[in-house]
């Protein structure tokens, strides 16, 4: 439900949805329609298709237990290496790269370069400490103003990369 839509706006969209659809196999079974109505205010109006379809999937191939590897997201309907990373890291805290417009940025100032995307992603997947990606993604993530276009120092996001908070990693 993230994708796209600012946490705030999401929480009570995903509260109604959990609400109604406590389960992998509730949603799976609920009609596409019905899901889209819950998902659709918050814009992307393709989220509730996607939603309902991974759903299905789950429910019907895997039992209704989650993929828990990369690889086995991004067969998910509308599950690329971005959300496939960002589940493993948040939901599993497992170590998965996630590089979205922040952390490219991050990146490149922190590295000084500018890197092909593919390099990127290889940088961000060397940049986490093993074991650590949820602890590593947490303070990137709330303080995303600090990485905007504008901010001259990678080195001010709190807890990352050198950084003169040392309580992150």
């Amino acid at each position: 439900m993230l994708h796209q839509t600012q946490v705030s706006r999401v929480v009570p969209f995903y509260e109604r949805f959990l609400h109604k659809y406590p389960t992998v196999v509730a949603l799976a079974g609920a009609r596409r329609r019905d899901v889209k109505r819950l998902t659709d205010p918050l814009g992307y109006k393709i989220r509730g298709g996607w939603l309902h379809a991974i759903a299905q999937q789950v429910a019907e191939e895997r039992a209704g237990y989650f993929p828990q590897t990369v690889d086995e997201l991004r067969r998910l309907p509308g599950v690329g290496r971005y959300t496939a990373g960002a589940v493993m890291s948040f939901a599993f805290h497992r170590d998965a790269p996630i590089l979205d417009t922040n952390v490219a940025r991050l990146l490149s100032r922190y590295f000084g370069a500018q890197p092909s995307r593919r390099a990127l992603w290889a940088l961000a997947s060397r940049a986490i400490p093993p074991g650590k990606a949820y602890v590593f993604r947490a303070p990137l993530c709330a303080n995303a103003g600090v990485t905007a276009a504008s901010s001259p120092s990678a080195t001010d996001v709190p807890g990352m990369l050198g950084s003169s908070d040392s309580s992150g990693v």
